[in-house]
């Protein structure tokens, strides 16, 4: 991971994490392990830390089940967000917020799954 210490990098990683999270499903679990190591501690810029909050928030809180292998993924995906705002969240809590809040007003957001509301809550939780 230290390899991610410029901007360039760090957003390769970050949408190529993306990508294989939402192409490989059977590899969601090790693939939301690796991001909570990459989401808390290598994103280099505002840009790409709210890109990864938007991406947890619409697209990967969307994939967990209401099996245990959903659960294990959404406590994983809520553990990652933690650390990206206690990583991040000082420096770019202004941002954080109005990501999360443009989500919650968006249709995706009224529309949103068990896991990404309470993706919501635990996030803004962390915020404050």
């Amino acid at each position: 991971l230290d390899e991610l210490d410029d901007a360039s990098t760090s957003q390769r990683t970050l949408d190529e994490l993306m990508a294989r999270f939402a192409e490989t499903p059977e590899a969601r679990v090790p693939l939301a392990r690796v991001m909570e190591s990459v989401f808390g501690g290598t994103l280099q810029t505002e840009e790409l830390v709210v890109k990864a909050l938007r991406f947890l928030l619409r697209v990967a809180l969307a994939h967990c089940s209401n099996e245990a292998a959903g659960f294990e993924l959404r406590a994983i995906l809520l553990a990652v967000g933690c650390a990206l705002v206690e990583k991040h969240g000082e420096n770019y809590a202004d941002a954080l917020f109005e990501a999360v809040a443009e989500f919650e007003d968006s249709p995706l957001g009224q529309q949103a799954g068990e896991s990404a509301k309470l993706g919501v809550a635990v996030y803004l939780g962390a915020l404050s």
